[in-house]
């Protein structure tokens, strides 16, 4: 009696976060450079679950990223930005009662007190709201985050670390991407309704952690997502990536260059990736993805 095995082919993914680390050649580079995707709410411990991460860091000459966290320059600013000048009032912009209601929400959540509450400017009020929700809800911890991981250590290691914006730029971002009047409404929204900031949030980290970010992209300009952050907010970033593009040229001529952003600003048709594209550089997800193959053969018996 015959008995025929058929033996078909196998193939064994050994990872499935390759999609969060790219790699970038071509257009005159003269060696490979590397982007990598954060997410605020991603742990340092994360950062091991992408095959190769430490070692195309490790390896590279500088570390390329949206602002320097340890400008003190930058740091003086924002703590001028974030007071109202003096001819303007938080409270004018709203009735008694949703003054009130602000006021309540961000004493009992930041500490800020009433009297300090009013020269704040609503656009590092809600930074900070946010911030502290995701601590509360989400367990975000600052000083364990995978987004200022590279920094850190990049400093540590004195290697070169570029901003891609400047302090001016970063302000902007901040606090001007907005007009004033949209950013008040925003603020009470978000004292209103915190679970759409948390919605949107527990959405693009369960997209980043399987590395999709062009639905991060998606979802963002999705309708129903009624957070703060949305359509008009990728808009902006997609216009910032133009100007990205052509300030990476010089680093990415030279190359071995590691660029860490955030997701939000990565995936889409206007994404920073798509843009690179679009620029003549060749970008795919980097190669760490090892197929194990197994071949079964027809035996006869």
């Amino acid at each position: 009696m015959k008995i025929k095995i058929i033996i078909a082919f196998l193939f064994c993914s050994l990872s499935v976060n390759a999609q969060l680390l790219y790699e970038i050649s071509g257009n005159n580079s003269n060696a490979k450079s590397y982007i990598f995707a954060t997410n605020r709410l991603c742990n340092i411990q994360f950062l091991d679950t992408v095959p190769n991460l430490f070692k195309v860091f490790s390896s590279s000459k500088r570390t390329i990223t949206e602002m320097s966290l340890f400008s003190d320059l930058l740091q003086k600013q924002l703590a001028k930005a974030a007071i109202l000048p003096d001819s303007v009032s938080l409270r004018n912009f709203y009735t008694p009662d949703e003054y009130r209601e602000i006021a309540e929400a961000i004493s009992l959540t930041i500490g800020i007190p009433f009297s300090k509450l009013d020269r704040m400017h609503p656009g590092y009020l809600q930074e900070l709201y946010r911030n502290a929700l995701y601590q509360k809800w989400l367990g975000y911890d600052e000083n364990r985050s995978s987004e200022q991981f590279f920094q850190s250590v990049s400093a540590q290691q004195d290697k070169d670390i570029i901003a891609l914006d400047s302090p001016t730029e970063t302000l902007f971002i901040l606090f001007e991407r907005e007009p004033l009047e949209l950013q008040i409404k925003e603020l009470l929204q978000l004292v209103r309704y915190p679970e759409r900031e948390l919605q949107r949030e527990r959405a693009i980290l369960k997209l980043y952690k399987t590395g999709d970010l062009r639905e991060i992209a998606n979802y963002l300009m999705m309708p129903s997502n009624e957070s703060t952050v949305r359509y008009s907010d990728y808009q902006i970033y997609a216009r910032r990536n133009l100007g990205w593009v052509k300030r990476l040229k010089p680093w990415l001529e030279e190359g071995n260059c590691f660029i860490c952003l955030d997701a939000n600003y990565l995936g889409g048709d206007d994404g920073l990736l798509a843009q690179l594209r679009k620029n003549g550089y060749k970008v795919k997800a980097y190669n760490s993805t090892r197929k194990a193959k197994k071949k079964v053969k027809i035996v006869d018996n």
